[in-house]
């Protein structure tokens, strides 16, 4: 009989029946995890078969309703050890899932260059994180900065660091900074920031996770058609083929030199149709049928309050019904997700090709 199995067995036989009867089958459950993990010392167990044994001899005993002491360290027991889904087997072999992360990145308001304007901070993002937020992490909050939002795409043995960090403020200094940080640093762009920049993230914030690929089950994907394209002003650019960005050499970053001054936050619909018809059907000399910004929100039907919420290409299709355009939207992938054909065309006026990564829609070179 292999020697775990024999060690399993005996300490069953000697606590098992004496301990509390609602840990008796907690007892049973880890050292059938110890029988089956090889990463589970034989220390381990039995610390974890003492403390449902005897729980008062490890600290607080549970009651109210709180955890006590032993039963946290049983939890911590098996979210360490159980593995689900061939887990054990990936950890072994060094296989890790891909994951991705929605983030915001905060650095100290001290580490901002005098010289330059302050960073624009997403009130809609910062509302979120404030009533999400633990109290004990308003004091960190204090003094930082928001400086990028965006995705980021990760790998990890497991989720277990990214789901107990979401809508957490992860500060540097802590442990589970440095466990999130070394995820963080699989994503190549955040790994390019960091050696250019190192020390200057003081924070990180997950708004939102999900698993890519195999794995966990996934919740279903979002349909490109119903998602508003409102990406809060941390998209500029995509890496496209079909998508061509001129850049102002005079700015002083390349996401500056990237940006268009002419572009408003959140709005990347009516940004594009200016990208795409400003030198013609949006014309602003125009002396006949001059279309402003005040009879695009008409069309569409919305208000400078709620336009900032974003529009879906169901909710945009007003503005090419009204004008005769034809419309065409690609996905990253080159899938055509979207058409529209006019009954009779307005050939005065090209049609619109865009492609949309999820959250935001950028003008495609006709």
């Amino acid at each position: 009989m292999p020697r775990r199995i024999k060690l399993a067995e005996a300490l069953e036989t000697k606590y098992l029946d004496s301990a509390p009867r609602a840990n008796q089958d907690k007892i049973r459950n880890a050292l059938e995890i110890y029988r089956n993990n090889r990463n589970v010392t034989r220390a381990n167990a039995e610390k974890i078969v003492m403390a449902l044994y005897l729980p008062s001899a490890f600290g607080r005993v549970g009651k109210r309703g709180k955890l006590g002491k032993a039963d946290e360290m049983y939890e911590e027991f098996i979210s360490k050890y159980q593995d689900t889904n061939g887990e054990q087997r990936e950890r072994l072999t060094g296989i890790k899932r891909s994951y991705q992360l929605r983030v915001v990145l905060f650095t100290q308001a001290r580490k901002q260059d005098p010289d330059r304007e302050p960073l624009p901070q997403d009130e809609a993002v910062e509302r979120r994180i404030e009533t999400r937020m633990r109290k004990y992490d308003k004091a960190n909050h204090k003094g930082l900065l928001q400086y990028w939002t965006g995705h980021l795409t990760v790998k990890a043995p497991n989720d277990k660091v990214i789901s107990q960090q979401k809508e957490k403020l992860t500060t540097r200094g802590t442990k589970e900074f440095k466990q999130l940080y070394r995820i963080c640093m699989t994503d190549a762009n955040f790994k390019e920031r960091e050696l250019k920049a190192p020390g200057y993230l003081d924070g990180i914030y997950i708004l939102d996770w999900t698993t890519i690929g195999a794995g966990a089950a996934q919740p279903a994907p979002a349909d490109p058609e119903e998602t508003p394209k409102r990406a809060s002003g941390d998209k500029v650019a995509i890496q496209f083929k079909y998508c061509s960005h001129q850049l102002d050499l005079s700015k002083r970053t390349f996401r500056e030199a990237l940006k268009k001054d002419n572009h408003h936050v959140s709005e990347c619909w009516i940004n594009t149709l200016y990208d795409n018809y400003e030198q013609t059907l949006l014309r602003s000399d125009k002396q006949k049928n001059l279309i402003t910004r005040e009879t695009i929100l008409e069309v569409l039907g919305r208000t400078e309050e709620n336009i900032k919420e974003g529009l879906t290409i169901k909710e945009v299709l007003p503005f090419f019904e009204k004008y005769k355009l034809k419309l065409r939207v690609y996905d990253v992938f080159y899938n055509l997700i979207h058409k529209y054909d006019p009954e009779v065309p307005n050939f005065n006026h090209r049609p619109f090709y865009c492609v949309t990564d999820g959250d935001h829609i950028y003008y495609l070179i006709s």
